[in-house]
């Protein structure tokens, strides 16, 4: 389906940041990340599943992976700018 389209192809563009930042060493917010992924998707997926079955499921994996690469996006950016801060820098 296209759900699953769309959720491959987030995992497709987060997989290089997401080894550099494990490259790095600067893992405390993927940490925090994957328990609050956790928690959103658990969130998310019961109402929507209740609502559109298995595609709403795979829509919260969709949101999920998003924030996931957005953030993960974002920790790259700032530690390849030498501009890391909080839990983007630890």
């Amino acid at each position: 389906s296209a759900a699953l389209a769309v959720f491959y192809i987030l995992n497709v563009f987060t997989a290089p940041f997401t080894q550099f930042i494990n490259g790095s060493g600067k893992l405390k917010l993927s940490v925090y990340l994957i328990w609050t992924g956790c928690v959103i998707f658990i969130g998310l997926a019961i109402p929507l599943g209740r609502l559109w079955g298995v595609a709403g499921v795979v829509i919260a994996s969709i949101i999920t992976r998003a924030i996931s690469l957005w953030l993960s996006y974002y920790q790259t950016k700032l530690i390849l700018e030498n501009r890391t801060f909080g839990l983007f820098g630890k």
